[in-house]
């Protein structure tokens, strides 16, 4: 780690082997969030993981594992050497280990004795034993996936999450303080300038659900609710094959398709009033703000998605977005009536809406999460930087929000 000068700019390596490119918008919004806030960044990273399918496939094969540890060791002394002649070149004031870090923190504790953050994301436990039950919340699986979480997170000086409240949750599953997490909220590195005007809303109401279906999700909600509407045309992108075929089989449904690229897709956004958020009832699903919201937000549409302790902290339920009970299509449908015979609303909390990308979600806003983290571990280094009133962290307990759930 570099001395302290006023004269130079701040330098944060991002190291690992951490999921980048189209796709994975997270290490961009981290990265677009410090050069706001003049911080040069660099990066070190390469691919030793399988593409994300392959990982979802083999978490539910453990005789797999084995095989992937060994290039991940292998790949990691390659790694390590390219990071010490780095360090030896170059000083830096603080290191990112981005999501999945897991298998890079270790190296990156051992090499860098400066603020080291980690942006762990998700908990693989809880994600694989608890929110997709791929594996018993109380079997082996889960305590060996629980020792990699808990053995990353002790090597960082912060874990990152994309919400307090997940931040709070996974600590306590973790069974570690509080005090080393925190958050710093996820972001849309490709948001439009401005958002674009609301299409007409003469003679149906426009909606989406863009996803990959998990069940965090809550797909079938979402189409349950659709189901019982009138005066909606639905497109749907993603999903699983199930879930398009039901999706198809929707008299309201106008377009499905398994996937497609971010270009079309934001053509999407643009040509809709509606974007549905999430809905599942697990606590995962309760705990996080999904990229599809932020997405929503930053092109001024109306987010629908589920009264959660993470959106409630998050946004205002009622101003810039719209809530229903988790697991509710009725109430979904309900929403969708209030807006397809109501466009006013629709214009307001769309407006709004942009408003909150604007001061909450937009790399200016994420900076300012960044550098309060480390400030909070390296005051001498990182205290004199400027942050927004967005900085501070946002417990559940004092921030209030209007509510509507319709």
């Amino acid at each position: 780690m570099r001395s302290s000068s006023a004269a130079s700019p701040r330098r944060v390596l991002f190291f690992g082997c951490y999921d980048s490119g189209p796709g994975y918008p997270r290490v961009r919004s981290l990265r677009s969030g410090f050069e706001s806030a003049g911080v040069e960044v660099f990066e070190l990273r390469e691919d030793l993981l399988p593409t994300k399918e392959a990982r979802r496939r083999d978490l539910r094969r453990p005789l797999s594992w084995p095989k992937h540890a060994l290039r991940l060791r292998n790949g990691s002394k390659r790694l390590e050497s390219r990071l010490r002649s780095m360090l030896a070149e170059r000083e830096f004031d603080a290191m990112v280990v981005p999501y999945p870090g897991w298998f890079s923190i270790k190296t990156a504790r051992r090499v860098f004795d400066g603020p080291i953050l980690l942006d762990l994301f998700l908990s693989i436990a809880d994600t694989a034993c608890r929110d997709r039950t791929i594996f018993r919340s109380d079997g082996l699986a889960f305590r060996a996936l629980r020792s990699v979480d808990r053995s990353a997170c002790e090597l960082a000086d912060r874990v990152l999450l994309d919400t307090p409240v997940h931040a709070n949750r996974i600590a306590e599953l973790l069974d570690l303080p509080s005090r080393r997490f925190d958050f710093v909220q996820i972001g849309d590195p490709e948001a439009p300038e401005v958002a674009p005007p609301l299409p007409s809303c003469d003679d149906e109401l426009k909606v989406v659900y863009v996803g990959t279906g998990v069940p965090l999700h809550g797909v079938e909600h979402v189409l349950d609710a659709c189901a019982l509407s009138k005066g909606i045309s639905l497109t749907f992108i993603g999903g699983t094959k199930e879930q398009r075929a039901r999706a198809q089989s929707l008299d309201v449904t106008e377009r499905v398709e398994d996937w497609i690229d971010r270009d079309r897709l934001r053509d999407v956004f643009d040509a809709s009033h509606v974007v549905f958020g999430i809905f599942g009832s697990s606590e995962k699903a309760a705990s996080v703000i999904p990229y599809k919201v932020v997405h929503g937000l930053a092109h001024g549409r109306v987010v629908i998605t589920a009264e959660t302790d993470a959106v409630q902290t998050m946004l205002a339920p009622g101003v810039d977005c719209l809530t229903a009970p988790v697991a509710d299509p009725e109430a979904i449908a309900r929403a969708l009536t209030c807006l397809r015979d109501g466009p006013r609303l629709g214009e307001l909390v769309a407006a709004r809406a942009r408003e909150r990308f604007d001061n909450f979600f937009a790399p200016a806003a994420i900076g300012s999460r960044l550098i309060a983290n480390l400030a909070s571990i390296d005051p001498l280094v990182w205290s004199g930087a400027t942050t927004s009133r967005h900085s501070g962290p946002i417990s559940i307990e004092t921030r209030t929000c209007a509510t509507s759930n319709v």
